[in-house]
């Protein structure tokens, strides 16, 4: 009997081994289902950022901007070409103004030849000296007039070359600023389409990807109960070992309680296999998880930071340059309104032009009546008359000129100095709700991913734990499978015996697991059915979870 103590105090040694490494194991897998459940639930939150109201609104002003920015680039080089075109009719103005000083000096001299010719006539009832005076008035009052009109053109040409510099070189350090940050919103707008999609497939393959999880954990948590199971069953083979009878057949029951030991050996044996086998997968299932959600969420290959933090920067660079925008919209307007000033006090000159223009006309019309009534003393100053209302008609003609190239200029200025549409006060102010909305959900994501991250983290720790606190149980294998070798090696055919049958009938009533009637009928002989895959619905089971 001593040999049958050896093999049952052996047995007794190993039962806190069992309990503790189930123990400790269903420990670090509530935690990770914990964990898993965090898991979750951060992912969904990841997933709410995208469906918050004020989020689809700023969506909404992205693509605004991004269409106002292509407007931009669209209308690229415009203000700096109509203030060239401007520029370059007011050098033209040079050409009719040098006709109209030609004019007006072929005019003053038509003054001296007319004092001349006067001077030859001996005609005491017609009087020409106002004739020659006013021609010199009107000559000398036009050239004046040109005088300031010259002036006032080089303020013109002045005050066009300085704006068409200025927006030169606005519109040459923005181009390419403006161009990148219209191609990176562009590229948003399709990143927020992509992130938007695969958020909703990410969202559906973490909810499958999570179901199978929860089948996994269901699956070790039924597992779990083997550690119960198998604690309870080396306690009664180790009972029955220190019960054994001295007239009991010692063989037959080494021989019996080698089986229902080896019966339990191989049962934890493939418990622990298959709980291994899903704690594996299961690690995989959480890591799929967290990949999800940074492939969905990030903006960094490391899985940390946001998309929506890159297209808020984006954005706010966006909003930055059509302020300067604006502002160089408004410094421009400054610009063009002394431009204007300058093109309405040269209409005024071209109107005196006009004027004298007139008043030369109908002078040398009453020339020629006086003229006409001298008959041949009267005919060279006739001609000089008439000289003079050519004269007359070309002034005209080139102040026509003037005042359209003027009426172009100030046409071009006018609509070069309106404000533009894309960046009112409404734009700027929506470009900035949306940029605070895009750092708000882009923070968000980007602390729930940072969360994810260390949940799902922790959570495969913890599984990795559940599956290194199973190891202590190899060398339970061992003692089992030496426990039952020796055993073995004792047993007899000794079933048949009356003794045997008295100690076989009592172990029997004093099983209390379905697992050990079932091995003891198989190696009885009793009759019954065996239930070796579980236990009997009558008995409850010890659930861990």
């Amino acid at each position: 009997m001593l040999f049958a103590g050896g093999l049952a105090h052996r047995l007794d040694a190993i039962v806190a081994p069992i309990e503790a490494a189930f123990l400790r194991s269903g420990e670090d897998l509530g935690e990770a289902v914990a964990q898993l459940r965090g898991v979750s639930a951060i992912f969904a939150s990841l997933a709410g950022q995208l469906c918050r109201d004020d989020y689809a609104r700023a969506v909404d002003i992205l693509s605004a901007v991004g269409r106002t920015l292509d407007g931009v680039i669209a209308g690229g080089g415009h203000g700096q070409t109509v203030l060239a075109r401007v520029l370059s009719l007011a050098f033209e103005l040079g050409t009719p103004l040098a006709r109209l000083r030609k004019i007006i000096a072929e005019v003053n001299n038509l003054a001296v030849n007319a004092r001349v010719e006067i001077a030859h006539i001996a005609a005491a009832e017609t009087d020409f000296a106002v004739f020659t005076a006013e021609m010199g008035r009107l000559a000398g009052a036009a050239a004046a007039t040109l005088d300031d009109m010259a002036a006032e053109r080089d303020q013109l040409i002045g005050l066009a070359a300085a704006a068409h510099a200025f927006q030169q070189e606005f519109e040459r350090s923005q181009h390419d600023a403006v161009a990148t940050i219209a191609g990176r919103l562009s590229a948003s707008r399709r990143t927020v389409a992509e992130r938007s999609a695969a958020a909703a497939a990410a969202a559906r393959s973490v909810e499958d990807c999570l179901r199978e999880a929860g089948n996994r954990v269901t699956a070790i948590i039924e597992g779990q109960q083997l550690g119960d199971i198998t604690r309870q069953r080396v306690e009664h083979a180790a009972q029955a070992l220190r019960k054994a009878a001295a007239n009991a057949d010692f063989g037959a029951l080494s021989a019996l309680q080698a089986a229902q030991l080896d019966h339990a050996r191989q049962e934890l044996s493939l418990g622990i296999d298959r709980i291994r086998s899903d704690l594996r997968p299961l690690i995989g299932d959480i890591e799929s998880v967290r990949r999800e959600g940074q492939a969905a969420f990030s903006s960094a290959p490391d899985g940390r930071g946001s998309f929506l933090l890159d297209l808020a920067r984006d954005l706010q660079q966006a909003a930055d340059l059509l302020v300067q925008t604006r502002s160089a919209e408004r410094e421009l307007r400054d610009r063009l309104t002394p431009l204007l000033r300058s093109i309405a006090t040269i209409a005024t000159r071209v109107e005196a032009v006009h004027s004298i223009e007139a008043d030369m006309r109908i002078m040398g019309l009453n020339a020629t009546f006086k003229c006409a009534r001298l008959g041949q003393r009267g005919r060279a100053l006739g001609v000089i008359s008439q000289e003079l209302r050519t004269h007359a008609a070309h002034t005209a003609e080139n102040a026509r000129i003037v005042m359209l190239q003027l009426q172009e200029i100030q046409t071009a200025t006018e609509r070069l100095g309106r404000p533009s549409d894309h960046v009112g006060d409404e734009a700027c102010g929506n470009m900035e709700e949306a940029v605070g909305t895009f750092r708000i959900c882009g923070s968000g994501l980007a602390s729930a991913l940072d969360s994810l991250d260390e949940a799902a983290q922790r959570s495969a720790a913890k599984l990795a734990d559940c599956t290194e606190c199973l190891a202590p149980l190899d060398a339970v294998l061992d003692v089992l499978a030496d426990c039952v070798a020796e055993l073995a090696t004792e047993a007899a055919d000794a079933q048949g015996s009356a003794a045997w049958t008295g100690v076989s009938d009592g172990l029997e009533a004093n099983y209390t697991m379905a697992r050990e009637r079932a091995v003891h009928r198989q190696f009885s002989g009793a009759s019954g059915q065996a239930n070796a895959g579980g236990e009997s619905g009558s008995e409850p089971s010890v659930i861990l979870f």
